[in-house]
């Protein structure tokens, strides 16, 4: 996928006042006087993210309603009900979470740790058997660097990244191990599903750092 570096459109003016709820339900509609059917530009707080939505609502769901508008599309019809994002305007949030997560490696290690556990303790002034709370020995999970042996079980943890594409057939999409494999087509987003971990199953590493069935 080839882009053009876009910044977030800045939000100059949202009509009407900021008396709206918190919340899209309940919002404040703004009296618009655009004429025929369209969609306008909707943004986050910080501006970090923005989507096209067909509304006259001030607040969509976290989002603020801006002048900045389109001539409604059966494309745009369906990315708004969707609750799709466009990739191009949101290049730059996408690209900063993406960054955010790097292929890592855990080991299955025996340690001294904080947490709850099955053991003997007081509770009530008695000294019995049950849930309990505080250090004690018990295997976990812990981040390794990638090229360090280890003769306990690991894993690899890596990520996908999801994008989504309208066509004839509708809304559909598709996981990529990376931005530069997204094709053309896939122009949405959904920021609750554009990160997917995927981890492997535990194996043991040999002293190479090769992989052991």
């Amino acid at each position: 996928m080839k882009y053009t570096q876009y910044s977030l459109i800045h939000v100059g003016l949202i009509c009407g006042t900021l008396l709206f709820s918190t919340s899209g339900c309940g919002a404040k509609t703004v009296d618009c006087d655009i004429e025929g059917e369209h969609v306008h530009l909707y943004v986050s707080e910080s501006n970090l993210l923005s989507r096209y939505i067909e509304s006259e609502k001030m607040r969509v769901k976290g989002l603020n309603r801006t002048e900045e508008y389109l001539p409604l599309t059966g494309e745009l019809a369906e990315a708004s009900e969707n609750g799709l994002y466009p990739v191009e305007e949101n290049l730059n949030y996408i690209t900063t979470k993406i960054d955010s997560y790097s292929p890592k490696r855990e080991a299955y290690v025996y340690d001294y740790i904080y947490g709850s556990y099955y053991g003997y303790g007081f509770s009530s002034g008695k000294y019995e058997y049950g849930l309990q709370y505080g250090y004690h020995w018990d295997h976990e999970w812990q981040e390794i660097p990638l090229n360090e042996y280890t003769e306990d079980q690991v894993r690899d943890i890596t990520y996908q990244y999801q994008f989504y594409k309208i066509d004839k057939e509708g809304v559909s999409s598709k996981l990529f191990d990376s931005l530069e494999e997204v094709p053309d087509e896939y122009q949405y987003f959904i920021p609750s599903t554009l990160i997917k971990k995927n981890v492997s199953e535990a194996y043991y590493l040999d002293k190479e750092k090769q992989k052991v069935k």
